[in-house]
């Protein structure tokens, strides 16, 4: 499923959005101010708030991948349980409150609406095979690289390209979209399992807090890139957003706004974080 979703939002780069990427420049650099910020505060917050030690607030705290976290906070000596559970929760709080603070900011409706694209059974089977061909390049070519969330990344780059360059314009059936949404929801709620309750509700308390000031500071900057740049609100919530990068393009997809715009910067976000 994971490399379904990097072919689904690999299939929302078209041929001409390399003319609209110089666009993007102003969204690009307030995501600059808006990591080092948002990693201050919230780094601070676990340290003074959640009593963590210096290594496990860094790392709760910075707005990276999940596994790329915990993998290096563990290396680095931090905790890597309550890592991963802080980045859950944050992920679960955003993904739940997110869509309804875009429906309340931008009047997007958030039920009824059907992700774009044919049915299973309208498909022809050559796009299909398509569509598969380019999941399996991808893993091979993630493999290869080496790349962080490889089976993500792998068939995102290889759809993107294949998309780009006009070999393809087909996108996956709206059925697979649907189970992608169902079984990344089920997968985020499966990540506490094994965990004392009482951790879990120390973790997402103080999850709250830090995904208050995350989204506090993602609609500010939102807000300002809006006036300097020609991208609305709710693609640059999204783009901003502390949520994971499947989770928000796939509520991108939902909300039928920018899913590359969005999937790019926060590619772009976690390579930042992980550099940093």
């Amino acid at each position: 499923m994971t490399m379904v979703i990097g072919v689904m939002l690999g299939s929302a780069f078209s041929p001409d959005l390399l003319a609209r990427i110089p666009q993007w420049w102003p969204a690009t650099l307030g995501l600059v101010a808006f990591i080092a910020l948002s990693g201050l505060s919230v780094v601070w917050y676990f340290r003074a708030i959640g009593g963590y030690d210096r290594t496990t607030a860094y790392f709760a705290g910075m707005p990276g991948g999940l596994i790329e976290m915990v993998t290096l906070g563990e290396e680095k000596g931090g905790d890597a349980r309550i890592i991963a559970l802080i980045h859950s929760a944050r992920i679960l709080l955003v993904v739940m409150t997110l869509p309804f603070i875009v429906q309340w900011i931008g009047g997007v409706p958030i039920g009824g609406n059907r992700v774009a694209g044919p049915s299973v059974f309208a498909t022809p089977l050559l796009a299909e095979l398509v569509l598969l061909a380019c999941g399996i390049a991808g893993i091979v070519l993630g493999e290869w690289l080496r790349l962080p969330a490889k089976f993500l990344l792998g068939p995102m780059i290889v759809s993107a390209i294949v998309h780009v360059s006009g070999l393809s314009d087909s996108v996956p059936p709206f059925e697979i979209v649907n189970a992608a949404q169902l079984i990344l929801g089920i997968t985020i709620g499966c990540r506490f399992v094994g965990t004392a309750p009482r951790t879990i509700l120390r973790v997402l308390a103080l999850s709250a807090g830090s995904t208050v000031i995350l989204l506090s500071l993602t609609l500010a900057f939102a807000w300002l890139v809006a006036n300097v740049s020609v991208h609305g609100h709710v693609p640059l919530i999204l783009a901003y957003s502390p949520g994971g990068l499947a989770e928000m393009s796939l509520i991108a997809l939902a909300l039928h706004t920018e899913v590359a715009f969005v999937a790019a910067h926060h590619i772009i976000r976690v390579f930042l974080v992980m550099i940093s």
